[in-house]
């Protein structure tokens, strides 16, 4: 009887980490996006093309999410 008890107040505080930790992830992926669409407007605003010959490696804000997020672990 105890063990069903210990596994009951498991599952709920394992419910309750999921659903603070989908929140989490979800408002900081709303962050990185509106602050893709300043950086894109900037860009647009100020373009001029004198950057089109340079040869650069632009990786996705997804990949760069996810070096960051690596980088972060111990």
């Amino acid at each position: 009887m105890p063990l069903v008890i210990l596994g009951a107040i498991f599952a709920v505080a394992l419910g309750i980490y999921a659903f603070f930790a989908s929140r989490a992830i979800a408002e900081e992926d709303k962050r990185i996006e509106s602050e893709r669409r300043t950086k894109a407007a900037e860009k647009s605003d100020g373009d001029s093309g004198s950057a089109s010959g340079d040869n650069v490696i632009f990786l996705s804000d997804d990949l760069e999410r996810e070096k960051k997020r690596h980088r972060k672990r111990p």
